[in-house]
């Protein structure tokens, strides 16, 4: 497995695993062993013979067909290139067909290589593996004597990428490098104090955002440092209710119950939507800010400006006078 922030590039493989299939062949007269190979799932555009991952974007799956191993001499009439991908083989294809050069039982073990190769880089992010695909590359074992129809193996037909599903333990892929910025931890633990306004100056919910100037106050995100090519989304929690995706945030006080306090990113007319912070390859909707590419050195500046609102379905008339308190966490993620 490639290790992690590993420069990855379409066609790099950043996992492998190894499959072995081995049968016992007895025969009352030489029979030829058919080994065939059918895979469903539509293959890459960019050349890889690898299936896509729904699951895994950037990620596909290519299987090999290695050299075997028999405990007789064993003549090939027609034979699939040793280490040749078959998981492009969308109609019966054939891995081998041999003969015996005797009458005698034997057993025959034969070899896959089962390969995660990149296949679009700009989306690939590595982390645990999830397969949820249904495009089998499947595996069948027979032996034809003269013209007879072929008799499967017992258990002669099987699909590889099973063998991808239903892990205890399912592997870490390797992240690729990211360039990155440098966000220091002290200036996002800051204190925003909003002026004082008047229960009338107090913005409407779904209000335009030049309705609740009064009182306003703007802080900045500064990222410094930057990496040339440096991408990377905000989000927003409220960190009183973690689990909310409004577009205000909670307050604590005697204005609890009426008001909250709404966020604008930069010039944007709409509201920050907070949502749970990301975990894993998950990317939520509630993006605030997507920033870069940036050049080299680049520092960024991003500019934040908070109002008061009125939460829905609460008339001026209703707002109770007094402070109230808000909070929010941040989560820088490199897409």
């Amino acid at each position: 497995m490639a290790p992690d922030n590993s420069t990855l590039s379409n066609g790099s493989i950043v996992a492998t695993m190894n499959a072995t299939a081995t049968y016992s062949i007895t025969q009352s007269s030489i029979g030829t062993l058919e080994i065939l190979s059918h895979t469903q799932g539509k293959v890459d555009a960019n050349g890889y013979n690898a299936i896509p991952l729904s699951s895994m974007p950037g990620l596909g799956v290519r299987v090999k067909w290695m050299p075997y191993a028999a405990s007789t001499s064993l003549t090939p009439t027609a034979q699939w290139p040793f280490n040749g991908a078959i998981s492009n083989v969308t109609e019966l294809g054939t891995l081998l067909m041999a003969k015996s050069s005797s009458l005698t039982n034997y057993s025959i073990t034969t070899r896959f290589s089962i390969e995660l190769v990149v296949i679009d880089a700009t989306t690939y992010r590595g982390g645990k593996l999830v397969f949820n695909d249904n495009s089998p590359v499947s595996v069948h074992y027979a032996v034809r004597n003269g013209t007879q129809i072929p008799v499967m193996c017992v258990n002669g037909y099987f699909n590889l990428l099973l063998l991808l599903q239903g892990q205890t333990a399912p592997p870490e892929l390797p992240r690729p490098y990211l360039p990155s910025c440098r966000f220091d931890a002290g200036a996002l633990r800051q204190h925003v104090e909003l002026d004082s306004v008047t229960t009338e100056e107090v913005a409407a919910f779904g209000s335009a955002r030049s309705a609740g100037t009064a009182g306003e106050k703007t802080f900045n995100v500064l990222a410094t440092q930057c990496e040339a090519g440096a991408r990377f989304n905000v989000y927003f929690t409220d960190a009183n209710n973690t689990n909310s995706t409004a577009n205000y945030l909670a307050t604590t006080g005697v204005g609890r119950t009426r008001m909250g306090m709404r966020l604008y990113a930069a010039n944007n007319s709409t509201p920050v939507q907070y949502g749970p912070a990301p975990v894993g390859n998950a990317v939520p909707a509630n993006i605030a800010v997507q920033a870069g590419p940036t050049v080299a050195n680049q520092a960024l500046v991003l500019p934040f400006t908070v109002q008061h609102v009125r939460l829905p379905g609460v008339g001026s008339a209703d707002v109770t006078p007094g402070s109230m308190d808000a909070a929010t966490t941040v989560t820088i993620v490199y897409p």
